[in-house]
């Protein structure tokens, strides 16, 4: 779900897995109300290295789901996400959220590296669910997921502005 959050003169999109909880808490604490974005010009977007990002991704969404199921199996998860039978907010790509975004949205957006977060906002607590251990993440590293159009974005227009649609046609021009 596209949720835009009025943050400190910013207007932040709140994704999953680069920084969507603390961008969550910090509104839930400060009583801000997500803005729509058909009424914004711009929109700040914080990118996450892309294999990182999908890794501790699938983690939190396997966790998640052991959560809700106990029988629910690590590796059998796994075989569901490699062979594209799952796909979830938390690790598909980013690319993927700005062309969400883009169905309503026809401004700027601002792409900076998640890093810069932590400058608008100092607490950083991640959800409580178990670390990710050595085995887990060497099996997650090991699914081909196609994350280049997330590399581009983030080898090529981090701390850039571009217009939304022209970003995402030259995307999808490159990977063509």
């Amino acid at each position: 779900m596209i949720r835009v959050y009025p943050i400190k003169d910013k207007n932040i999109l709140a994704m999953f897995k680069n920084g969507r909880s603390s961008i969550n808490q910090y509104a839930i604490d400060n009583n801000i109300r997500p803005v729509n974005p058909k009424k914004l010009d711009t929109i700040t977007i914080y990118m996450r290295e892309p294999k990182e990002r999908f890794i501790k991704g699938v983690h939190t969404f396997v966790q998640l789901c052991q959560m809700e199921d106990s029988n629910v199996d690590y590796d059998t998860a796994l075989y569901f996400i490699r062979n594209h039978k799952v796909q979830n907010e938390h690790f598909i790509q980013q690319m993927q959220w700005i062309q969400s975004l883009s169905r309503q949205f026809r401004g700027t957006v601002v792409l900076e590296p998640v890093e810069n977060l932590l400058d608008l906002i100092p607490n950083r607590d991640a959800p409580l669910l178990p670390k990710i251990t050595k085995d887990e993440r060497e099996k997650i590293k090991k699914i081909d997921f196609d994350l280049r159009a997330d590399y581009y974005l983030y080898n090529n227009k981090l701390n850039t502005n571009s217009n939304i649609l022209d970003l995402c046609k030259e995307v999808n021009h490159v990977l063509s």
